[in-house]
């Protein structure tokens, strides 16, 4: 193992373990230590037995929260969570007794979108003067730039055009070595010199992985095109539109900061109408993605007029985003899910509709979900810069002439991760409350009152929080449906475990699953609006149970009129200490009486009360309405039934 005195010294001469060198200007020596996953640096201490100041440098990203610590012989004398989201080198200290020969280790753990990238560790005695990051060398801001602003027919890069709010920036990326940046808003603005006539516009941009910034397209003050670049994969990207210009119009290509991503732009092209002539792009040209596959009709609507729907979004957090690109390593294939739902809207209801993403990944319902992204800032009862952020996006997509006629909503799994224990029920107290006012705030906004809401469940991710958090937070949902007659549950989603590599999101194939459901219960909803029958799949059914544990967890299987809703079922909650667990079924079931039938799989007897394993049925809600004779101690593998009246 190496060594460590006092002084600095850099992590990567120390012993590492799941970190990876990495070359950045940023960095104390020109070098940190990195890792995607878990990483650990040690060192036995040479120095004389005393007691120490001990300060770790490290890099504080702003696309997650990486937790990290110090141990001392294997015990964590220091942890924190790089969550400050600011992009900068940041130091943490800790006074501890230290003897020769201990073990000092330094570890940092991945999040999100955030590596754990950690760079010197300090050891100096008690008292002295305490450590700050190095300041990296200012990187003096481009002044901006403004010209005579013409555009004409062909490519005119933006830094050439009347510049307001933007700043020019070198880019090895960008098509002629330059784009235009904000931090803020900016407009690149020029006259059309060309005839009269229809066009095709095209705007080259960079799609970054740290946010989702608005962009649009405006002749003589009107949006004509306006989109988020919430792809999330560090990409150039093109946008077009066609319309008709005439000579002399004010074109105007605009763009706003999320987040930490600044609103990158770098090209317009103006071609006549119906050509194809290739767009300029950087080498290397990223590969295109896989050709759409339109996903099958759900059959059954009524198509509607052509102008009563147009536009959707998604919010929520990071399985609300996933539908609009591919996470790095999957390889499960498919379409988006955002061109699933596209296609299948479009082609139930008749005609064209556009999605948008307005979600922001690793983001709660509240402030005790997640101290620096959530939705509604419960404690001061107003919308956070998060959701009015999202309302603005909303809003500039409707400036060209649409409508937002409904909004998926994807979020949740930060609030389960604050669901347990005994903070389970003032969690989802929280997480109900935050929801409702979210979508009050949104209808407010929007002028619409009834503007259909469509919850994406909450998945089923064992292998981040316990399966009870989850089923928390999905009751609450079911909860939350019943009580709002223009919110519905969109798409179910316990069945699916084909998930990312992350453990907590869906891969590819099941976003565009997920999609497919959310289309079929969109296209239903819109039709029952407009004249249709009952709106789609918005019934539930909320199954209250707990078990007997011995040798392993209660399994089960739940039926519906002898069809099998979800896959198998396990509860993990002590019926003796009083705990339960929601199992949430969704479904269109018709108005009347149905049989629900819960078949317990695994029953286990070792001889006495404590060695066996039992499921039991505690309460049954259909819709948010108690059933009656809703209650079953399941002793033995066998099935126990119950009427359930849907209404």
């Amino acid at each position: 193992m190496q060594q460590i005195g006092t002084g600095k010294t850099e992590l990567e001469d120390l012993s590492l373990s799941g970190f990876t060198l990495e070359t950045h200007g940023r960095a104390s020596a020109g070098e940190w230590v990195k890792t995607a996953g878990s990483g650990q640096a040690s060192a036995s201490f040479n120095g004389v037995a005393g007691t120490y100041t001990l300060s770790v440098g490290y890099m504080d990203e702003n696309d997650g929260s990486a937790p990290m610590s110090v141990s001392v012989n294997g015990r964590v004398v220091k942890s924190w969570v790089a969550s400050a989201n600011n992009d900068q080198n940041q130091v943490q200290s800790v006074t501890v007794a230290l003897a020769q020969g201990d073990t000092i280790s330094v570890g940092g753990s991945a999040n999100w979108g955030e590596a754990a990238r950690m760079d010197w560790v300090n050891i100096s005695p008690a008292g002295a003067a305490p450590v700050t990051p190095p300041a990296p060398a200012p990187t003096p801001a481009p002044a901006p730039v403004s010209s005579a602003g013409k555009i004409g027919l062909g490519v005119t890069e933006l830094d050439t055009l009347s510049l307001s709010g933007f700043t020019v920036e070198a880019h090895g990326r960008a098509s002629s070595g330059e784009w235009v940046k904000t931090a803020g808003n900016g407009s690149a603005t020029g006259k059309f010199e060309g005839t009269s006539g229809a066009y095709k516009l095209t705007v080259g941009y960079m799609d970054e992985n740290d946010g989702s910034a608005p962009m649009s397209v405006s002749v003589n003050g009107r949006v004509v095109k306006s989109w988020v670049a919430s792809a999330n994969n560090d990409q150039n990207q093109t946008q077009s539109v066609n319309l008709s210009l005439n000579a002399g119009d004010t074109i105007s290509v605009n763009g706003t900061a999320h987040w930490g991503e600044a609103a990158r732009m770098d090209w317009l092209k103006v071609e006549a109408a119906g050509t194809a002539a290739p767009a300029p792009a950087p080498a290397p040209t990223p590969a295109a993605p896989p050709p759409v596959v339109s996903a099958p009709s759900t059959g059954g609507s009524t198509a509607v007029p052509d102008s009563a729907f147009d536009l959707f979004a998604f919010a929520g957090q990071s399985n609300s985003t996933g539908h609009f690109f591919v996470r790095q390593g999957d390889k499960s294939g498919g379409p988006l899910g955002e061109s699933v739902f596209e296609s299948a809207v479009s082609k139930a209801l008749g005609g064209p509709v556009d999605a948008i993403s307005v979600g922001v990944s690793g983001s709660g319902s509240n402030q005790y979900a997640d101290g620096n992204l959530f939705w509604w800032d419960i404690n001061a009862n107003k919308p956070s810069g998060l959701l009015v952020n999202a309302v603005n996006q909303i809003q500039r997509a409707e400036s060209g002439g649409k409508q937002l006629d409904g909004l998926v909503w994807a979020q949740g799994e930060d609030d389960a991760r604050q669901a347990y224990g005994s903070q389970k029920d003032i969690t989802v107290a929280r997480l109900t409350e935050s929801t409702e006012k979210t979508f009050a705030y949104i209808r407010g906004q929007l002028g619409d009152p009834d503007l259909p809401i469509f919850l994406q469940e909450l998945g089923t991710f064992p292998n981040d929080v316990p399966t009870a958090q989850y089923d928390a937070i999905r009751a609450a949902q079911a909860q939350i449906v019943a009580k709002d007659p223009n919110t519905f549950l969109g798409a179910s989603t316990t069945d699916l475990n084909r998930h990312n590599a992350d453990n907590v999101h869906y891969s590819n194939a099941e976003y565009g699953v997920i999609a497919g459901r959310l289309a079929s219960s969109v296209s239903q909803v819109i039709t029952a609006q407009n004249g249709g029958g009952k709106a789609g799949a918005a019934d539930t059914i909320v199954l209250r149970v707990s078990e007997d544990a011995w040798q392993g967890d209660a399994r089960f299987t739940v039926k519906v009129d002898g069809a099998q809703v979800g896959g198998t079922y396990t509860t993990t909650a002590s019926h003796a200490a009083g705990q339960t667990q929601d199992i949430v079924l969704s479904g269109n079931w018709s108005d009347g009486r149905h049989k629900l039938s819960v078949e317990f799989l695994n029953d286990g007897w070792g001889g006495t009360a404590s060695t066996d394993r039992n499921l039991y049925v505690e309460d049954i809600w259909a819709n948010g309405a108690a059933q009656s004779n809703d209650q079953a101690a399941l002793m033995h593998n066998g099935t126990a039934s119950f009427d359930v009246i849907i209404a």
